[in-house]
Order: structure tokens, then C-alpha cells, then sequence
């Protein structure tokens, strides 16, 4: 949270995907790239996560591999598509349904 700067002394969150480190600040920082919060306010640099579709790799956010995808940034790793689904592209946040006459191989 932070003190409004308006002159009034009542304590506002920090917006979805920014944060501030000091309780008397009058402002919120924004996340760094591809990085966002969980939920409205972020206290800390370390409430900043990798957004959908990247994941934490040597102190970054990376794209997941194909045929994984992370649909949420509560989640801190790529999942593998389900079973008869797959993704081509890196990145993904959802995996697409196989056609009727084909399965994703295992």
C-alpha cells in the first residue's frame, strides 16, 4: 500500500503488477518486464512473478517449450499439455485439442 499524495491520509493498494517497497511512499513501482503480480498490493519486488506463458530460468522469465504452456502466473513452472492436446509455439498459455482423427503422441 501507499499514501495517496492527494493530501489525505488513508492508504491505497498498489494496482495489479506494481508493488512499493515503503510504507509511507506516495507512489507504486511498476513490475519489470514480463513480470507482473498476483493480485493487487504487491508490497515487495519480490511479489513481482513471470506473467502467463514464461517461467523463471537463471534469474529471467523464459518463454515455456513447447508442448507446455502456463496459464496462470500463481504458477511458478510450465506444465505439459494433457493428453490430447498439444502446442506448437513457445510461450503458450493454453494448449490446443488434437483433431478428431489424430492423438498427440506421448
Amino acid at each position: 500500500t501507499y499514501k495517496s499524495s492527494t493530501g489525505n491520509s488513508t492508504c491505497q493498494s498498489c494496482e495489479l503488477g506494481k508493488y512499493t517497497e515503503q510504507g509511507a511512499s506516495t507512489t507504486c513501482s511498476s513490475c519489470p518486464a514480463d513480470t507482473t503480480t498476483t493480485e493487487a498490493g504487491g508490497s515487495a519486488l519480490t511479489d513481482c512473478v513471470c506473467s502467463i506463458g514464461l517461467y523463471l530460468s537463471s534469474e529471467q522469465c523464459v518463454p515455456c517449450e513447447p508442448g507446455t504452456y502456463k496459464a496462470s502466473a500463481m504458477q511458478h513452472v510450465c506444465a505439459d499439455c494433457p493428453s490430447d492436446t498439444y502446442m506448437a509455439l513457445s510461450g503458450a498459455t493454453v494448449c490446443i485439442s488434437c483433431p478428431a482423427d489424430s492423438r498427440s503422441s506421448p
